[in-house]
């Protein structure tokens, strides 16, 4: 799947992106539960890409400059397990009192470190040197833009892919064996 991210065109994500929306759209909202599990439903794909899309630069990045996924694999299971927790124990209904604020404002940080993950692994493998915050911001934004920046981020990520389509191979093979 991370091959398919890096080569894929824009507008071969974007569709893919699309299809979770079109389907949701499709679904009747008799149940205000409904409308929730559409909202999961189309930003489970977001976040699915996002995701792999994070790993896969990750891997092209040289190993010194390489980011650590323990985190960002940590906070994305912490974010899925939270949040199914809160919908199943107050039936759907995401009402939070006193402390309890904390639980969704670490949803938000995982959210988005999700997505600065993403945009530094993006400009460190097109640099090939550390990266700033101020340096993939803007990446970021687009990003979290969601079917707008695909337009603008994926040709770039197909030019990491070509130039690093030899080391992925490579990798690939050592895995199978």
């Amino acid at each position: 799947m991370e091959e398919f991210v890096l080569k894929a065109k824009h507008y071969q994500i974007f569709l893919s992106l699309s299809i979770p929306s079109l389907i949701a759209g499709f679904v009747p909202n008799f149940d205000p539960n409904i409308q929730l599990v559409k909202i999961i439903f189309v930003g489970l794909a977001f976040t699915v890409w996002i995701f792999t899309l994070g790993r896969a630069l990750n891997n092209c990045i040289p190993r010194r400059y390489q980011l650590s996924e323990t985190f960002l694999i940590i906070n994305l299971f912490a974010f899925a397990i939270i949040f199914a927790l809160i919908a199943i124990l107050l039936d759907y209904q995401l009402r939070f009192f006193g402390w309890a604020v904390l639980i969704p404002l670490y949803m938000l940080f995982s959210f988005v470190y999700l997505y600065y993950f993403a945009s530094k692994a993006l400009t460190t493998a097109e640099k090939r040197k550390r990266t700033s915050f101020g340096e993939h911001v803007g990446e970021m934004i687009l990003l979290m833009t969601g079917y707008v920046g695909i337009w603008f981020i994926q040709p770039r990520i197909n030019q990491i892919y070509q130039q690093n389509k030899s080391k992925i191979l490579l990798e690939d093979t050592e895995n199978i064996s």
